[in-house]
C-alpha cells in the first residue's frame, strides 16, 4: 500500500519513494482511508496509473 509505483515494478529506489510513501501516509491520517484499497501489487499499479486516488471532496468536508 505504502510503496511507490517504481519500487512495486522493480526500479531503482531514491527519496522520491520515500516521499510517495510519505504522502501515502499524510493522505491515510487526513482523509480516514488510504488512496488505494487493493489486495495486491497487480491491482495497486493499476489503480495508480489508470484512476488515481479518489477525489479529496468526496471523502471528508471538514478538511479545508
Amino acid at each position: 500500500m505504502y510503496m511507490s509505483p517504481e519500487c512495486l515494478s522493480g526500479q531503482s529506489y531514491g527519496i522520491n519513494n520515500d516521499l510517495y510513501s510519505l504522502g501515502i501516509v499524510l493522505y491515510e491520517m487526513i482523509y480516514g482511508q488510504v488512496p488505494y484499497n487493493c489486495n495486491s501489487a497487480e491491482e495497486l499499479l493499476a489503480l495508480i496509473y489508470n484512476k488515481g486516488p479518489a477525489l479529496e471532496s468526496t471523502l471528508n468536508f471538514t478538511v479545508p
